[in-house]
């Protein structure tokens, strides 16, 4: 499948200038330093070829609660830059205090076969970035496999 979107060269200088956290941080990692405290270890409920894995609604389960408790919200929304296609994800308190992760998210274009399977393979990249940066952002661990 021909497409444009596919660029050998990636331009990065739309995430090299972005600002990855507030002026002051202070409030938010104590925020994240308890909460990770009371986190429970995320559900193992689907099945893959490798085995049990907790995909990202078990994260979210396991965490959204506990953020909220501690005045800690999620936010992960995509944006179409010149680079490809970005992943954000910024964790906002109630202070104010912001941290923010991206990731570039480009589907391998020899695994795109069709329109379809293109918009499936975005997704899935896109919710495989989601829970990975989710995954860093509070220091969760996972298994190898995942």
């Amino acid at each position: 499948m021909e497409n444009n979107t596919f660029k050998k060269e990636v331009k990065t200088e739309e995430l090299e200038t972005q600002k990855y956290m507030s002026d002051e941080v202070g409030e938010i990692v104590q925020a994240i330093a308890r909460a990770t405290l009371e986190m429970p270890i995320p559900e193992k409920s689907k099945r893959g070829n490798r085995g049990a894995y907790s995909d990202l609604e078990d994260y979210l389960k396991c965490c959204k609660k506990t953020l909220a408790k501690h005045g800690i919200i999620i936010h992960q929304h995509p944006r179409y830059l010149k680079a490809g296609r970005i992943m954000f994800s910024m964790l906002l308190h109630t202070s104010g205090q912001w941290l923010l992760a991206s990731d570039l998210v480009n589907p391998d274009p020899k695994t795109i076969e069709s329109a379809q399977a293109f918009q499936h393979a975005v997704s899935s990249v896109f919710t495989y970035a989601k829970r990975r940066m989710l995954q860093s952002q509070l220091g969760l661990g996972c298994d190898e496999e995942e």
